[in-house]
């Protein structure tokens, strides 16, 4: 039997002024978040756009891709 262990989730088209407080506000309904990562760019120091949400448990994951919220 195959399980979906999948806790990370990609957020792609992010405005310039999300930061990891909005992100936290808008995925905390689906689950306990383990660690919000916005990459950066190293150049001009503000974020590239997407980020990575990993969450407590793969069915959290789940459901936060289900209900994806737009930011």
């Amino acid at each position: 039997m195959s399980t979906n262990t999948k806790r990370t989730i990609y957020v792609g088209g992010l405005a310039e002024e999300v930061d990891e407080k909005v992100l936290h506000a808008a995925f905390i309904p689906f689950g306990e978040i383990v660690d919000v990562q916005i990459p950066l760019d190293y150049e001009s120091e503000k974020h590239r756009g997407f980020a990575f949400i990993e969450f407590e448990s793969a069915e959290d994951a789940a459901a936060a891709i289900d209900n994806m919220v737009h930011i």
